[in-house]
């Protein structure tokens, strides 16, 4: 009955994915609807990137197999466009904390195009909890993710955090 929705498995994980991707948007909203300034915006979301990845760990591994994947032609598999489409709009929400930032002077103006930090700042915060699932207590995960925006802070902020 599940293959009425869906053309085939592929497409069932993409489904996955792209709710998967609705909710981690939904969470970035929240966490920068918390803050004001960029910076706080940005550490923020990160924090809530790796809450997401420990409460949701199926779709954090769905995401995980998604961004592995060969994408296939976008007329073939619709739930794949809708994925990438959510994916630009969870990265456009850094990408915007970002911009905040440079505008209020919390983050530095040659940091370089938002939307490419964006992205790395995903590749790191990404590679990092997939990297420590079942290795490491999750309890050393805050610690490494802090370490991350402070790391962050020396490369993108025009001051350092102690």
């Amino acid at each position: 009955l599940i293959y009425v929705y869906f053309e085939d498995k592929d497409d069932l994980i993409l489904g996955i994915c792209e709710r998967a991707l609705q909710m981690l948007g939904q969470r970035f909203q929240a966490a920068m609807a918390r803050q004001v300034r960029g910076v706080d915006q940005i550490q923020s979301i990160g924090r809530a990137y790796v809450a997401f990845s420990q409460e949701f760990p199926i779709y954090f591994d769905a995401l995980s197999r998604f961004q592995a994947h060969e994408p296939a032609v976008a007329e073939n598999h619709r739930n794949e466009l809708a994925c990438m489409r959510a994916g630009d709009h969870v990265h456009s929400l850094t990408a915007r904390a970002i911009e905040t930032g440079i505008a209020d002077g919390s983050i530095r103006t040659d940091v370089g195009p938002p939307m490419l930090m964006a992205v790395t700042l995903w590749g790191f915060m990404y590679g990092t909890r997939f990297g420590l699932i079942g290795n490491i207590v999750i309890g050393i995960i805050g610690l490494i993710s802090d370490f991350l925006f402070k790391w962050a802070n020396r490369r993108l902020f025009p001051w350092s955090l102690p």
